[in-house]
């Protein structure tokens, strides 16, 4: 009984340190503020452009020559 509480343990270890592992490597240092523009009307394809900006001054920027 002991050694299946021990193997239990030690598999929440594992899976805690894979958990933040993964969640550290997801993180970026400065995330890219995205706008998407060209959306169509409802019932016909749309079309989506992104445009990545390094600031939110860049993308205010950008946003005012639209």
């Amino acid at each position: 009984m002991a050694k299946r509480a021990v193997l239990f343990v030690l598999l929440l270890a594992v899976l805690a340190a894979t958990t933040a592992v993964a969640v550290m490597a997801s993180q970026d240092d400065e995330p890219k503020r995205t706008v998407a523009t060209g959306l169509m009307p409802v019932g016909e394809p749309q079309q989506i452009e992104y445009h990545y900006f390094d600031s939110e001054e860049e993308m205010v920027a950008w946003q005012a020559t639209r």
